[in-house]
């Protein structure tokens, strides 16, 4: 049996967990390269081959999207739009098949589509501080009052390809028909991030003092060495299973900030990064991640959107 797992390229968390499984174990199907696959499908059968490897409908013991297309630059580009759409497709019905089949591991590879950062702020404020918050577009300047930062719902990249991280907008004055993210500047001492793995929860922290500006994405590599374990409260405990329980998401990566006693939530990522948390293998999380992909393991018990 093997795990069918469909990512992309360039996908670091995928290069890093599949250096742990014997060659064969699983399939990997980069949707970037699709054109390098020959794909064979009917009502009752598909197979998905290379010069090399190969992975037939009945072999598949689980199917894992690690990540969903973050856009027409994530896949080939060398493809019309009509061959693209006709590849995806047929890569969800795939997806789809193993849903039905109960064979789909971890969240959907686009559940923040159904649950996004505005939605998770409205469940969140149940079991946690959550930053005031506002989507704005409007058709006239808005001065900005202090304490205020914009952030991206999208993380999507510029035209220029540059990324809007966290900005500190105080005093500044929003340009009209132009949309903008906005929530209260909070002071924190720790950037908290938690990974929830089928009811295993996995806790680190950032020191802030670490780095300057806003947001520690802004040279996540550097600062990757920096993050430590982290121990958190039962009760906190119980309050992110509470919270993953009415998503009804399996798996996600939720960011927090630490201000004083206050864990402050800010958003789950339903398919988040997270091999650099556990870089060595030792801690468990790495371990959590490996079993859920794991053809020759039985398949968690889930909770899908």
């Amino acid at each position: 049996m093997k795990t069918l797992l469909i990512t992309n390229s360039f996908d670091e968390t995928s290069d890093f967990l599949l250096g742990d499984f014997a060659p064969g174990q699983v399939f990997r199907l980069n949707y970037d390269l699709i054109k390098d696959y020959e794909i064979f499908f009917n009502n009752e059968y598909y197979k998905i081959e290379t010069p090399f490897l190969s992975i037939e409908k009945h072999e598949v013991a689980k199917v894992l999207w690690r990540k969903a297309f973050l856009g027409s630059e994530h896949f080939d580009l060398e493809l019309t739009k009509f061959h693209a759409a006709e590849y995806k497709y047929i890569l969800r019905e795939i997806m789809n098949i193993a849903i039905k089949e109960g064979k789909f591991v971890l969240n959907f590879p686009d559940a923040d589509q159904f649950q996004g950062k505005i939605y998770q702020n409205m469940v969140a404020k149940k079991y946690f501080k959550v930053p005031e918050t506002n989507f704005i577009s409007s058709q006239r300047s808005i001065e900005v009052l202090d304490k205020k930062i914009a952030k991206s719902l999208s993380s999507k990249n510029f035209s220029d390809g540059k990324v809007l991280y966290t900005t500190d907008i105080s005093g500044k004055t929003l340009r009209p028909q132009n949309p903008f993210y906005i929530q209260e500047k909070i002071s924190a001492e720790l950037d908290v991030t938690v990974v929830y793995v089928y009811g295993k929860i996995f806790s680190y922290c950032l020191d802030r003092k670490l780095f300057n500006g806003l947001d520690w994405r802004s040279n996540p590599f550097e600062l990757a060495k920096f993050w430590k374990e982290y121990h958190l409260s039962k009760d906190k405990l119980e309050l992110i299973e509470s919270l993953m329980s009415e998503l009804n998401w399996c798996y996600g990566r939720l960011d927090f900030l630490l201000s004083g006693d206050d864990l402050i939530f800010l958003e789950v990522n339903p398919n988040g990064q997270w091999g650099w948390l556990d870089s060595n293998k030792i801690n468990g999380l790495f371990a959590a991640i490996r079993d859920a992909i794991d053809p020759q393991l039985p398949i968690p018990i889930s909770r899908l959107t």
